[in-house]
């Protein structure tokens, strides 16, 4: 297991930050959250190939200047003109928060360089964490069966009631922008023609889920049947198996036992997280 370095939310930032915290909400959004009606997908996929030559080129330690300065300064990710490295770096910071002071991207990068195979959606499950726009299409993408087609139209179809307040052009982006994300996540396949698959889902996949179902205050059995753990597209007792091998990497700690389920986050979660985590659970 690759070893923590812990440097989300010091100590001090957050006793300065918590009499500021009056609800969940807050807390959820200090967490890494974010919500609304917006999101980047209607403009981008998850950029999960940016993603990664991002993330390769950096450090774990890397900081949001850091990020900044290889894809705005350096153009790391090829971009023809300023504005666009501008808006990709911009579109990333939504999909994946890019700092180390935020939860959310903390642990996906402490996932993503213990697990290669889990990156894709390791992506996915951050993504939809920080994008209202993929959080809402994913329950209606989980729905539909395995090997059936799922084409933009689709997708517009899952969004229901939240397609109606973007206008045909917006909407039509945002469907094929959803269907790239869910394919780069292995959950759909194919090119022109898309059908519904399967990801690849690890025990550090499953940790992340449970993590991310954790912070939205979910505890327990929950945690095997939350949004999160059904993006790893595993029967609640898959996923159990899952957070059992996590269990044994030292990844946190899980015990089950009469149909009873615990799970705790002191390994992956600072205790100043752990009581943020708590301000949302309420």
């Amino acid at each position: 297991m690759t070893p923590d370095p812990r440097p989300s939310l010091p100590a001090a930032r957050v006793r300065r930050l918590a009499p500021r915290i009056s609800g969940a909400d807050r807390a959820r959004a200090a967490l890494g959250f974010r919500d609304g009606d917006k999101g980047a997908h209607s403009s981008r996929t998850m950029m999960l190939a940016e993603l990664s030559t991002l993330l390769a080129a950096t450090e774990s330690t890397a900081t949001h200047h850091d990020f900044r300065h290889l894809v705005v300064d350096e153009n790391l990710l090829g971009k023809r003109t300023a504005d666009n490295r501008d808006r990709s770096f911009a579109f990333l910071s939504q999909l994946y928060g890019l700092d180390p002071g935020i939860p959310t991207f903390r642990l996906l990068r402490r996932f993503w360089d213990a697990d290669p195979d889990a990156r894709p959606l390791l992506a996915l499950l951050s993504a939809c964490a920080r994008d209202p726009l993929a959080r809402a299409a994913a329950p209606g993408v989980l729905a539909v069966r395995q090997g059936e087609r799922v084409d933009p139209d689709r997708v517009v179809e899952i969004l229901g009631t939240a397609a109606a307040r973007f206008n045909p052009n917006t909407l039509s982006s945002l469907s094929q922008n959803l269907a790239s994300t869910f394919s780069q996540s292995g959950h759909l396949i194919g090119k022109l023609n898309k059908t519904r698959s399967r990801p690849i889902a690890t025990p550090t996949t499953a940790a992340f889920a449970a993590a991310l179902g954790w912070m939205e205050g979910g505890r327990g059995q929950f945690l095997l049947s939350s949004l999160w753990a059904r993006l790893l597209d595993r029967n609640p007792s898959e996923v159990l198996d899952l957070l059992l091998a996590a269990d044994r990497a030292g990844w946190l700690d899980v015990r089950s036992a009469g149909g009873i389920v615990e799970v705790r986050m002191d390994r992956l979660l600072t205790p100043s997280e752990l009581e943020l985590c708590d301000a949302v659970q309420g």
